[in-house]
């Protein structure tokens, strides 16, 4: 009966864990355009919910420069036309996980904007900056990142209980055959 009655705890809680996302999803985030440096507003690109369907921005200066499409796993800059970013100390946007920590970012394979690079990302208190000062686009070009481990699982509370009662359901039989 004992052996049963762990058992069913058991299927209980292996109904009940669930694995988290690493990513963006249903996080809300917030993007922000910065020039002539990192702590100047220059524009709010957007902000909101990221769910299924991901969530897009656009930065118009004038003229439509690119679309921001922010995804579970996935940031993807579009640009729409051609023109260059000034130099100056910053040029670029922030990306805000205003629900939690933000993942950690790597290029991705679908980069093509010509010079950048690892040294053009960086994180500062749970914020990504972007900055492609002095770096030139056309309508080809675009700038992928990628979440680090894409889609990761991470053990929660429900999924260690589960652990806990296979160890106790271990002990307990091998207290039953002595």
């Amino acid at each position: 009966m004992k052996r049963l009655s762990i058992f069913a705890a058991a299927l209980v809680l292996s109904a009940l864990a669930q694995s988290a996302s690493a990513g963006l999803l249903n996080n809300e985030v917030k993007a922000v355009y910065h020039y002539p440096n990192a702590s100047s507003q220059y524009a709010t690109l957007g902000q909101g919910v990221v769910d299924a369907d991901g969530l897009e921005f656009g930065f118009d200066d004038g003229g439509p420069l690119f679309t921001m499409r922010i995804e579970d796993n996935r940031i993807t800059i579009d640009y729409v036309s051609e023109n260059g970013w000034n130099s100056a100390a910053f040029n670029g946007f922030s990306l805000a996980n205003l629900s939690g920590a933000l993942p950690q970012f790597v290029i991705g394979a679908g980069t093509n904007l010509a010079g950048f690079g690892a040294s053009n990302l960086s994180v500062v208190d749970d914020i990504l900056y972007v900055n492609w000062q002095g770096l030139s686009f056309d309508a080809n070009t675009m700038v992928v990142l990628d979440v680090v481990g894409g889609q990761s699982d991470v053990p929660e509370p429900l999924s260690l209980a589960l652990f806990g009662v296979g160890l106790a359901g271990l002990a307990a039989g091998r207290r039953a055959r002595k």
